[in-house]
């Protein structure tokens, strides 16, 4: 049996993370392994449950170091989740507009509340939650109340189970 190596999945090439993340087959891992064995630990590794809030947290102290605009982590909070999810080993699965998928993914957000932890999507059969969309704060709240989305030119996602959700 192969086990995922969590941490070098997160850094790995976003089409990698989503067969990694997806996928049970050891057929498939055994095929994988040949390139990228450093995507594979000799131990099971337990996936990472992090707390929605230290994500968050985490994304805003990080956008006000970075940018020194409270708007801007206050924003980064809720919609830029990535870099944090990145430091706590969470694969995220990115999609530009370019790709069909993103158009199944934001017809999924039409009607949700834009918030962390409430944007979600069904992929493949799994439950994930949005951690960055690029547009701005006016263009998220046309996505998801009007399903306007010219302006969004990619989404970002990671599955549920990796989050311990806040209640």
């Amino acid at each position: 049996m192969l086990f995922k190596n969590w941490p070098a999945i997160c850094n790995a090439h976003p089409a990698l993370r989503l067969l990694l993340v997806t996928c049970e087959d050891e057929a498939v891992f055994a095929k994988l392994k040949l390139g990228f064995p450093e995507l594979f630990a000799a131990e099971p590794m337990s996936e990472p449950r992090i707390p929605l809030s230290v994500i968050q947290n985490t994304a805003e102290e990080t956008s006000r170091r970075d940018f020194d605009s409270e708007t801007y982590a206050r924003t980064a909070r809720e919609f830029e989740l990535n870099e944090a999810c990145d430091r706590f080993h969470i694969p995220v699965v990115y999609w530009s507009a370019d790709n069909p998928v993103l158009a199944e993914i934001r017809d999924q957000l039409v009607r949700q509340t834009a918030k962390a932890g409430h944007l979600r999507v069904i992929f493949r059969g799994e439950e994930f939650l949005v951690t960055q969309i690029d547009a701005g704060v006016k263009d998220i709240e046309q996505v998801l109340t009007r399903g306007r989305v010219a302006r969004m030119k990619f989404v970002c996602i990671a599955p549920i189970r990796f989050f311990i959700l806040d209640e």
